[in-house]
């Protein structure tokens, strides 16, 4: 079951989606998808930073007891038949420092798009046993 989030959360993910709005092309929803998304999976690990979003670029720790932010990195880059076909999609993300990725969405990027990284993050983060 998703978490829900606290006023303080939904006020500080409206103040991005403004932000980014103001500055970039890629559409408020998708932004809103990405956000809400990773933040769904704080009890996987993840801590998305809601106060650095202000351009296309979304940042997030990965606090994963097996998965590290470069493990994550690479296993978003593999595609294999074993996985679930929803989660064969070869997506590009960059460290930001030990802990820390960078996720950056461009014009091209779709809902869908980001729906398809959502559920590879979540495959890799739950599927992973060390």
């Amino acid at each position: 079951m998703p978490l829900m989030p606290t006023r303080n959360v939904k006020r500080l993910i409206f103040q991005a989606v403004l932000a980014f709005e103001s500055k970039t092309k890629v559409t408020i929803h998708v932004l809103l998808s990405l956000l809400t998304g990773i933040y769904d999976m704080k009890d996987l690990g993840l801590d998305v930073d809601l106060k650095s979003v202000e351009t296309n670029m979304v940042y997030f720790n990965v606090n994963h007891p097996t998965v590290s932010a470069n493990e994550l990195v690479k296993r978003m880059l593999d595609v294999t038949d074993s996985a679930p076909p929803e989660t064969r999609v070869a997506v590009r993300i960059l460290t930001a420092g030990k802990d820390r990725i960078r996720l950056v969405l461009h014009h091209q990027v779709c809902e869908d798009h980001v729906h398809m990284t959502l559920r590879k993050i979540k495959y890799i983060l739950t599927s992973s046993h060390g």
